[in-house]
């Protein structure tokens, strides 16, 4: 049962809701109103739980030796010892394969960004190449990930709607605040070691200015897509979404995100809301 646990821990399930959020609005898009509910589980089975759960295990594996330095990340199953390096490295080829398998059954497009991603996934994090030790390429793979997650969602569904660049340009403002905000909470021990990445150049005052800029140009990039028509006027409904993150926020010392966001619980209500706030939005655009 323990390792079990551990397994669970180490494929961050929090985060699943977050990647959903960033297929489910693409994939009803590309469809509407012929959405193919089963052919998006199994495009977002292959993308998070298979394919991105390995993609968080190798990086933990890569990064046990600066993880022990933290005061919570020390504590991860593989950065503690209680998934073991060869045991990490099956599950992992395990976890891939079973993406790649599901991949090619939808079609070559799914396979082929699927493949992106992990690779994206090795410049971000393996030995000798670590993208996320370097400044602004940590923040513009991100970026990448989030536009193929995108493309994925998309792929999922026979697209009868044409590919359009504005609601990607949303997920990657949304995607620019979530990563700056996530790291935040890292900066300590990644300036400790000297690295150069984004959050250790920029001071936290740029930071913050930058997190919020980009959630106040999504917020315009939606309301532009309103206003096309892209997104139907019911979808901000979904913005009830931001009462329980507006909640908390107000109850942990609204405004100081840099400390509230070295908080689980912070986080893990943030991916809740977006995950109410694409699924609300994809439903109006599904049923419009």
């Amino acid at each position: 049962m323990k390792l079990i646990k551990a397994i669970i821990v180490s494929t961050r399930p929090n985060t699943w809701m977050r990647i959903w959020g960033e297929m489910i609005v693409a994939a009803s898009l590309a469809s509407h109103p012929h959405f193919n509910p089963l052919r998006f589980l199994l495009v977002f089975l292959a993308t998070s739980p298979l394919l991105w759960s390995a993609a968080y295990m190798l990086n933990d594996l890569t990064d046990i030796k600066y993880d022990t330095k933290h005061p919570l990340r020390r504590l991860r199953p593989i950065t503690s010892g209680i998934l073991t390096k060869s045991m990490t490295t099956i599950l992992i080829i395990l976890l891939i394969i079973g993406a790649f398998l599901i991949g090619y059954s939808i079609n070559f497009t799914v396979l082929i960004l699927l493949i992106l991603l992990f690779i994206s996934q090795i410049f971000y994090t393996f030995p000798h190449l670590r993208f996320k030790e370097v400044f602004l390429l940590d923040l513009l793979l991100n970026i990448l990930n989030s536009i193929l997650r995108y493309l994925l969602g998309w792929s999922s569904q026979e697209a009868v709607h044409p590919l359009i660049i504005s609601p990607i340009l949303l997920f990657t403002l949304i995607k620019i605040a979530f990563f700056l905000g996530h790291r935040l909470q890292n900066r300590n021990l990644e300036k400790f070691y000297k690295f150069r990445t984004t959050v250790t150049v920029l001071s936290e005052k740029h930071i913050v200015f930058t997190i919020f800029t980009s959630v106040f140009l999504a917020l315009l990039v939606n309301t532009f897509l309103i206003y096309k028509g892209v997104f139907p006027i019911r979808s901000l409904t979904g913005f009830i979404a931001l009462i329980p993150l507006f909640y908390y926020l107000q109850k942990s010392r609204f405004g100081k995100i840099i400390e509230v966001e070295k908080d689980i619980n912070f986080r893990n209500i943030l991916y809740f809301s977006f995950f109410i706030w694409s699924n609300i939005t994809a439903f109006t655009i599904i049923t419009k």
